[in-house]
């Protein structure tokens, strides 16, 4: 990993202005604050898009001075900087994204548990009466059960795989596509396929599951409020990555941490519902900010 065509090599990345590099899943959302923050003159910061993979190494490199993630670092991640830093970076959620579990709109399901969501993308039974009861003995029993995912080099495939299956692999039966948009259109016009999409996907043919997390507890649907709050399971937070405090070298400067600061004032969380993720709940949000404080 070397400098790119838009962000400086390490030496004068300060003199020369502000560079992100990480996830391409917030490509849309940082295009849309950096724009409001700073408009499209030379001092605005540049955004490369390259993955979540991409981050950690630019991050230790001293190519970037923020790293966007749509994860957490793993263990060997957070380990490499702890090398090159002498502490962890520091993991800061500026959003939060949701994926609702979806049917057709006549579904007769009406909710459906986290175990049952395992099963159906990771074995993919084949008639609608091998996992769910309501259909026994109506017209659905012998419906064919459909499974729609994303393809697996998305972001989406592989949080669905690491939250929901917990590592383990997508039934062969599950067929892959190639964006959300398809998928909902395709759930729609089927006798009865499940699949996943953000909220703000969602058509009126397709419904979005509540699901039940625990046996005897009560079935959440994917609302603002149960992913912004964490009372539904398949949410996640987008963070920002930043070199620790502590760090002798690549400290981050004033102008970085004061970037991360603005994402996280309530004018710029309210900007998050039209690209189809969500704000922090207000005491993430100062949790988050309070976070930064380190650098003060």
């Amino acid at each position: 990993l070397g400098s790119s065509l838009f962000c400086s090599p390490p030496e004068r990345r300060f003199n020369d202005g502000l560079c992100l590099i990480g996830s391409g899943e917030m490509n849309v959302i940082l295009d849309n604050w950096l724009h409001a923050f700073y408009g499209d003159g030379p001092e605005r910061p540049v955004h490369e898009g390259r993955g979540d993979g991409v981050a950690p190494a630019a991050l230790r490199k001293g190519i970037c001075d923020l790293a966007p993630m749509a994860r957490p670092m793993s263990d060997s991640e957070v380990h490499s900087l702890v090398g090159v830093f002498g502490a962890p970076p520091v993991a800061v959620p500026v959003a939060v994204e949701g994926l609702a579990v979806i049917a057709p709109a006549h579904t007769l399901l009406e909710s459906i548990s986290l175990d049952e969501v395992r099963t159906v993308f990771g074995e993919a039974p084949h008639i609608l009466r091998d996992l769910f009861a309501e259909v026994v003995d109506t017209e659905h029993h012998n419906r064919s059960l459909g499974v729609l995912g994303q393809n697996s080099a998305s972001n989406r495939y592989r949080w669905f795989k690491e939250s929901v299956l917990k590592g383990e692999p997508f039934s062969d039966r599950v067929l892959e596509l190639a964006g959300p948009l398809e998928l909902v259109d395709r759930v729609g016009q089927s006798r009865h396929d499940f699949g996943y999409a953000r909220p703000s996907e969602l058509t009126d043919a397709v419904v979005a599951l509540p699901i039940q997390v625990g046996e005897g507890a009560d079935a959440v649907a994917p609302t603002r409020a149960a992913i912004v709050n964490g009372e539904y399971p398949i949410r996640r937070f987008y963070y920002i990555y930043l070199p620790p405090a502590q760090a002798v070298a690549n400290r981050p400067n004033s102008a970085a941490v004061e970037l991360v600061r603005k994402m996280l004032e309530p004018e710029s969380q309210a900007m998050l519902e039209a690209v189809g993720l969500y704000p922090l709940s207000e005491e993430r949000r100062l949790a988050s900010l309070e976070q930064l404080a380190v650098f003060d």
